[in-house]
């Protein structure tokens, strides 16, 4: 047992990530995100790597901040025509105390109901 919970029993480890991701994107749609983003924060990380051994696509993830405007995001993913099962927003849940419960933040719910696409939960029980 780490010496955290050893201080204190009680407390649980629980840490809730929010990400922007995409599935299936061309180059030119990578570069054009990755400028986007980058024209937000030019320190912004956006991960991309090969959907599989062919590399004509990718998937793309962001992590998402409550303090962005997003705004511009809806037009990205109207030009690309995405399918809605290629992007959407993930709610990354880390915890040693599994609960029947995990409320997506505000700020992503309403993302996810401006641009559409999936809602995932990865959730990881340590």
């Amino acid at each position: 047992m780490s010496e955290a919970k050893t201080e204190n029993s009680l407390e649980s480890l629980r840490e809730e990530k929010s990400w922007l991701r995409f599935s299936r994107l061309s180059r030119t749609e990578v570069r054009r995100l990755r400028h986007l983003f980058w024209r937000v924060d030019e320190f912004w990380d956006v991960r991309v790597h090969p959907r599989s051994e062919d590399t004509r696509e990718f998937i793309a993830t962001v992590r998402l901040r409550e303090d962005v405007d997003y705004s511009w995001l809806k037009s990205f993913v109207e030009e690309g025509a995405f399918a809605e099962e290629d992007y959407g927003v993930a709610v990354s849940v880390v915890t040693d105390n599994p609960t029947p419960i995990v409320q997506v933040p505000k700020f992503v719910a309403e993302l996810g109901k401006e641009i559409g696409g999936f809602v995932e939960f990865p959730f990881h029980v340590v």
